[in-house]
C-alpha cells in the first residue's frame, strides 16, 4: 500500500514560485501550490513506502529556498476516492456556467466549455473556434496527458 502525506513549506522572500515549480518536478510529489496562511506551499506526496519517502524528503530539502518543512503522513484508515472525471465535471460545470476558460498547457490557449455530458466534454478553442469532444476515457487515460488540452483539464482536477 503506498504511504500518502503532506508536506507544509516555508520559503524564502520570493521562492515560492521556484519551490513549487521544483517540487512539482520530483518524482512521487502529486501536487504542489503556493497557499495562504504560515506555511507557503503545500505538496502532496505518494510514493511506495516510508523508506521512499524519507529519499523524497532529502530531495525536497535539497530545494533551493525551501527554508523548513513540517511532514504530516496520511493515516486515513477508510478512503474514498473520486475519480478524476468524477472531481474535474463540478470544475467543469462551474466554468461553463461562469463562462471561464480551461487555458492549454504550455501556449495558453483558451478552451471554452460548451458542453458537460455524463461521459465527455465538448471544448471551443478561443484560437480557431472549433469545438472538439473529449471522452472521459480520454482524460482519464494515463496515456494522453501529452495533449495540451487534455492536459490542462487533468490538472483542473488536481491530476497532472
Amino acid at each position: 500500500m503506498a504511504t500518502e502525506a503532506y508536506v507544509l513549506v516555508e520559503v524564502g522572500i520570493r521562492k515560492t514560485m521556484e519551490v513549487v515549480k521544483a517540487l512539482s518536478e520530483l518524482t512521487g510529489v502529486r501536487s504542489a501550490h503556493s497557499v495562504t496562511g504560515p506555511y507557503d506551499v503545500i505538496a502532496a506526496i505518494e510514493v511506495a513506502d516510508l523508506d521512499h519517502l524519507g529519499s523524497l524528503m532529502s530531495d525536497v530539502h535539497s530545494i533551493p529556498g525551501i527554508e523548513r518543512t513540517t511532514t504530516c503522513i496520511a493515516v486515513t484508515l477508510a478512503k474514498t476516492e473520486k475519480s478524476l472525471w468524477e472531481t474535474l465535471r463540478a470544475e467543469l460545470t462551474k466554468r461553463k456556467a461562469g463562462n471561464k476558460p480551461v487555458r492549454t498547457l504550455g501556449l495558453g490557449v483558451a478552451n471554452y466549455i460548451d458542453e458537460v455530458g455524463d461521459n465527455y466534454v465538448v471544448v471551443r478553442s478561443e484560437r480557431t473556434d472549433r469545438q472538439r469532444r473529449i471522452t472521459k476515457g480520454a482524460i482519464e487515460s494515463n496515456a494522453a496527458p501529452s495533449n495540451r488540452i487534455i492536459g490542462a483539464l487533468r490538472r483542473l482536477g488536481g491530476y497532472v
